[in-house]
């Protein structure tokens, strides 16, 4: 195998384990530090929110190069069905960029915000711990009285942003880049 193929495999590798860490931590929690009771910082609220509202403004306003990624994209036949094998070594990597755009676009920002991906993960994770991104782009902002008294009582930094996070989440996993890519 090539440099090429294995830089391929390992992105492949690398984006499978981040989603399905991030299924994993949905559907039945983590074991970041806000699920053992501990309170969230100010600043990993602060955090977030420079992240989140930078990215917001990003897919929504996305830069030459991620629009040239996705036209790319859309160039190739059967982007979302098609088996590796019957993919060119630029079409694998066009859909690589894009699934990267698409599954960890925040990331992308905060590397170039400067803010390392730890800190920027846990930040992230022990916010969505608690306030997890809304399922459905018209799922209420408001809160259910049972996560009101979780965020009393763990998170009192983060009630002030609740509406403003929300929104953010939604535009994040909403926006036309991810539907282009996975066809939602």
């Amino acid at each position: 195998m090539g440099t090429i193929g294995k830089k391929v495999v390992g992105i492949v590798v690398g984006i499978a384990l981040f989603i399905l860490i991030q299924e994993v931590r949905s559907r039945f929690g983590s074991d970041s530090s806000s699920s053992k009771g501990e309170k969230i910082t100010q600043q990993e609220v602060d955090l977030y929110l420079r992240v989140m509202r930078a990215t917001a403004e990003r897919v929504n306003s996305p830069h030459a190069e991620e629009l040239g990624v996705l036209e790319a994209f859309n160039q190739i036949p059967n982007a979302r069905t098609a088996q590796a094998s019957q993919l060119s070594a630029e079409q694998k990597e066009t859909i690589l960029d894009a699934q990267r755009l698409t599954a960890s676009f925040d990331f992308v920002v905060a590397d170039e915000l400067k803010v390392g991906a730890e800190e920027y993960e846990s930040a992230k994770y022990a916010l969505e711990d608690l306030l997890p991104p809304p399922e459905a782009p018209g799922d209420a902002a408001d809160l259910t009285d049972a996560q009101r008294k979780v965020l009393d009582n763990r998170a009192e930094v983060l009630v002030p942003h609740v509406n403003e996070i929300r929104d953010l989440q939604r535009t994040f996993f909403n926006n036309p880049l991810r539907k282009t890519v996975y066809g939602e």
